[in-house]
């Protein structure tokens, strides 16, 4: 609802993150959804996107007097192959709000993560290193992220296997085959873990 509301719940992005040793890639607030591309470590995605969640919204109701729910129904997450759509994934993410039309460009968007790769420089939540290492530092992110600002909604990036997949075949069949431990590796080759793309709206 205000400056205050988007400061809050970064705070607490910072603090589960550490929490929950889970690395963020990108993250964009808007006003009435989140995205988050990240990767966990030991500890289960539910249990981090819980406690955020369930803090944020103690929060919120206690300070703009409400009740019940903030966010509509459970999060919604995609595993994602890293390898192959870690860069597109970053890129889409943070151009959500010059698609929204809620800015000009990503870089007057003060709520995503979109400036710390611009400037290269670690903050509590973000270590920008590992987006700008498979680039070659800001310079070539910012020309990423130019190559890019004329995209639209990208509809591969929903074309999803077992409705909650994002990757190839190859990538689905282990992921889908091993749902109680997460594959750190596929046949022929040797990729980073998988990540999860959260989006949540509210209500």
């Amino acid at each position: 609802m205000d400056d205050t509301d988007y400061r809050a719940y970064l705070r607490r992005l910072a603090l589960y993150r550490e929490r929950y040793d889970v690395t963020l890639y990108a993250y964009c607030l808007m006003p009435n959804h989140v995205h988050l591309l990240a990767r966990t470590g030991v500890t289960p995605l539910a249990k981090f996107m819980q406690g955020l969640q369930q803090s944020y919204t103690q929060r919120f109701n206690r300070v703009h007097e409400k009740v019940g729910h903030v966010f509509q129904g459970r999060y919604r997450a995609i595993v994602c192959d890293s390898d192959e759509y870690l860069l597109t994934l970053v890129r889409y993410i943070h151009l959500n709000p010059v698609r929204a039309s809620l800015a000009p460009d990503p870089g007057t968007y003060r709520y995503s993560r979109h400036q710390v790769l611009l400037t290269g420089q670690p903050t509590a939540l973000l270590d920008p290193q590992p987006v700008l290492g498979l680039l070659g530092g800001p310079t070539a992110y910012a020309r990423f992220m130019q190559d890019g600002a004329n995209e639209g909604r990208q509809p591969g990036l929903y074309a999803m296997r077992d409705q909650q997949i994002l990757g190839a075949r190859a990538f689905a069949d282990v992921v889908t085959g091993s749902r109680a431990k997460m594959p750190h590796r596929l046949p022929g080759r040797r990729p980073n873990p998988p990540l999860a793309v959260c989006k949540r709206h509210l209500d």
